[in-house]
């Protein structure tokens, strides 16, 4: 077969069979990244009714992730609180901002989660923890033109990759802490610039 020949090869992103290779903490760190790179997507009109609160909770709710993620750190009770408002919100705004709230709320509710769980090795909030990484990924790659998609999706691969080569313990348990921002092991969000929404 000549090369012109051959399908094109279309790489794409993780699966819930290989999130669920990863830790309960791998996961967060996974989700969060996807909440960190399509924030920018969360813009409201100046007009609309309370777009500063709304930025404000979106914006908290992936930090409080964050930190979790990294340090082990931070009060459950207002990650409950993070979650159902940044699904409030999402729900509020979802046409005017490519549904990027949802990924704030997937990411927090993980941490959230996570930290709540006392039963290491619980298959049950395992899989609900891989579930959120799962659907924060699939809010980054909703409605996105096809050459930001593919950009996107190898971004995706690569945090994947990086997290498994970490070795960060095996799933289902809690395993090590993982710093998800660009200046943590994974390094920056995109492999370039970040595009512009």
């Amino acid at each position: 077969m000549n090369p012109s020949e051959r399908p094109l090869e279309i790489e794409t992103p993780p699966s819930l069979n290989e999130l669920c290779c990863l830790t309960l903490l791998g996961n967060v760190a996974y989700a969060v990244r996807c909440a960190r790179r399509v924030q920018p997507r969360f813009q409201l009109p100046a007009d609309f009714q309370d777009a500063d609160k709304m930025t404000a909770v979106v914006e908290a709710a992936i930090r409080w992730a964050e930190e979790y993620g990294a340090h082990g750190t931070g009060a459950p009770d207002q990650a409950d609180r993070l979650a159902q408002l940044a699904f409030a919100v999402s729900e509020a705004t979802s046409d005017q901002t490519g549904y990027a709230a949802y990924a704030a709320h997937h990411a927090v509710r993980g941490a959230l989660l996570t930290a709540r769980e006392t039963t290491e090795g619980s298959t049950e909030v395992y899989l609900e923890v891989v579930a959120a990484a799962f659907g924060a990924s699939l809010v980054l790659l909703s409605d996105m033109p096809i050459w930001l998609r593919n950009q996107a999706v190898a971004a995706l691969r690569d945090d994947y990759h990086r997290i498994v080569k970490l070795g960060l313990g095996y799933p289902p348990h809690r395993g090590q802490l993982l710093d998800a921002t660009a200046g943590g092991p994974l390094g920056p969000l995109w492999p370039a610039d970040a595009p512009k929404w």
